[in-house]
């Protein structure tokens, strides 16, 4: 293992975190709604994705538009898939804060698994059960901060984590056919741009941050370029050298990223029980993708989220075929 790439992975998961901050900034404190941010942040990421296609392969860029089976899978996934998790991230952290949205999306593994176990109909093992069972104590802790009675987060915000992490399981379950036949590449810049147009339909993007101010400038680069361009590229690049087990625990650096850059720069309070109850939720979705990988010949790469319950497609991608076969990838 490369520890540049390593480096890389960890850089990425720290732009996905401080994303989260500087969008809870843009919408809380500027007035910047989801539904701009998510126009905006996949936008920019699909027409630089596009661009990038276009000129390493010129003659084939739009071929993902001629094969006609896929289209419905392709816009399920655009729609659903990439643009519902954007906005539901993003509509989270607006109703709660980032740290708090970025972990309960990481609710998403056992989500997946349980998907997985109804749609193959089997039975769940049981260590995947015991994990299940940490991710919802830790869960609870995180939202309660260990007291009963209380709910330390908007019953607004917990309905949009919890379908952040809904969305990115479907993300995860539509992904690989796609990816695979594909590439990583193509599918997430005509997705991204699909979902960015869907989005700016179904709510027009109005409500930016006003007046543009160069610190608001700087925060907008954050979202779009630094935590959704700059971090895909970054994990993209790194992942043909570093092991998809340890790539799955170096992106579960996003949600710490996230919560320790919303204490310092947002003053949002974090104690005892809700830490503890993070660090459950993140080793319990750690180790259900370290049980998927085993399970499937280590085929998927990426952050625990996107590693668990699912086989890989095809092989080529981790021997460095980056654009031609499926690997998933941290949407935020």
């Amino acid at each position: 293992m490369s520890a540049r790439h390593a480096a890389m992975v960890a850089l990425a998961a720290c732009l996905w975190g401080l994303s989260g901050t500087a969008a809870q900034w843009l919408m809380q404190a500027d007035g910047v709604s989801p539904a701009w941010l998510t126009t905006v942040r996949m936008a920019v990421t699909g027409l630089a994705l596009l661009a990038v296609l276009a000129r390493r392969q010129p003659g084939t860029w739009w071929a993902l538009w001629r094969h006609r089976a896929d289209r419905p899978r392709f816009l399920i996934f655009s729609l659903v898939g990439l643009a519902g998790v954007q906005y539901t991230y993003l509509a989270a952290i607006a109703a709660s804060n980032a740290a708090m949205a970025t972990l309960l999306q990481y609710l998403a593994p056992p989500i997946l698994v349980v998907a997985t176990a109804v749609a193959i109909r089997r039975r769940i093992a049981a260590g995947q059960a015991l994990l299940m069972a940490a991710a919802g104590a830790g869960t609870w802790l995180l939202l309660s901060g260990g007291r009963p009675a209380s709910l330390l987060v908007s019953p607004a915000g917990l309905l949009w984590g919890i379908l952040a992490a809904g969305t990115l399981a479907f993300y995860t379950w539509t992904a690989p056919p796609l990816l695979a036949r594909h590439g990583t590449v193509a599918v997430m810049a005509w997705s991204m741009l699909v979902g960015a147009a869907a989005v700016s339909l179904a709510q027009p993007p109005v409500g930016g941050p006003h007046p543009w101010t160069w610190a608001v400038v700087g925060l907008v680069a954050t979202v779009a370029v630094g935590g959704t361009l700059l971090a895909f590229g970054l994990f993209l690049a790194s992942l043909s050298h570093i092991a998809p087990a340890t790539a799955a625990w170096l992106a579960a650096v996003e949600p710490v990223a996230a919560g320790i850059s919303a204490h310092l720069f947002l003053h949002v309070p974090l104690n005892a029980a809700q830490m503890t109850g993070g660090a459950m939720v993140l080793g319990a979705a750690g180790w259900l993708a370290a049980l998927g990988q085993r399970q499937h010949g280590g085929g998927r790469a990426g952050d625990p989220i996107m590693a668990a319950a699912y086989p890989a497609e095809a092989e080529g991608e981790a021997h460095g075929h980056t654009t031609d076969v499926s690997q998933a990838q941290n949407p935020n």
